[in-house]
């Protein structure tokens, strides 16, 4: 970005930042719902722009990261008893270990192959979600009743925009990090062969993805909602890179 620019956008920044704040108090607790539900989805879009958009690989496990993150919250908290907040750590951790995993077999195929491999993890949580009754209760889904301090609307509201502030931000800093600067060598005409760099998006993916499930938490979390809206199962063609 140049220098001139640099106020300007901070300016634009200030503003959207400001509408967002004052955007509930113009509706009703469904319209409130529904921009809560945009800052929720706008939290996993980042994750797949990470992966899809700065380095050019086509991921379709979005909505596995999603979940997993999810359901380790909702487990800890409706069967452990655990504190909404205390579950984030493992969901941290979780996601980034089996985003690693994921990293390493994907070095080896490139295309539409990558997206296969994606698509098969996606698959395989979409499935134990829906049929491991005894730890996700299926189709039913698992409820958990919301801490007091966002029971409400409003405050469920600000909790998704904070957290969708920390995630934009962390992921700014990410980006213009090496380990960022090397995600983006991927998508470019800068080789890269370091393997960690390679498994990178990944590893990220599943990082920016985590906070997304937690969050959604606050409603009840099912197979179906992970499937539906946020893993690119629609997708009708894929672009190929040359």
């Amino acid at each position: 970005m140049r220098p001139a620019r640099r106020p300007l956008m901070g300016i634009a920044l200030a503003l959207v930042f400001a509408f967002l704040l004052a955007a509930p108090f113009g509706f009703k607790p469904y319209g409130i719902f529904i921009l809560s539900m945009w800052a929720v989805m706008t939290i996993a879009a980042i994750g797949l722009n990470l992966t899809l958009g700065y380095a050019g690989q086509v991921s379709l496990a979005q909505g596995a990261f999603v979940g997993i993150g999810a359901y380790t919250a909702a487990i800890l908290t409706t069967s452990a008893g655990w504190p909404l907040l205390a579950t984030l750590p493992v969901a941290i951790v979780l996601c980034f270990a089996i985003g690693w995993l994921l990293g390493y077999p994907a070095l080896r195929v490139q295309h539409h192959y990558l997206a296969f491999v994606t698509l098969a993890l996606s698959t395989l949580v979409f499935l134990v979600f829906r049929n491991e009754e005894w730890l996700t209760k299926g189709i039913y889904g698992l409820m958990m009743n919301r801490p007091a301090w966002f029971a409400s609307p409003l405050s469920f509201y600000y909790l998704c925009l904070g957290s969708l502030s920390v995630v934009s931000l962390a992921t700014w800093c990410l980006i213009r990090s090496p380990l960022g600067r090397g995600v983006r060598g991927l998508c470019g005409p800068l080789p890269c062969s370091n393997s960690f760099q390679r498994s990178a998006p990944d590893l990220l993916d599943g990082r920016c993805s985590r906070p997304h499930g937690p969050v959604l938490c606050g409603h009840r979390t099912r197979p179906d909602l992970l499937r539906d809206r946020v893993s690119p199962h629609r997708v009708r063609k894929m672009p190929r890179r040359e």
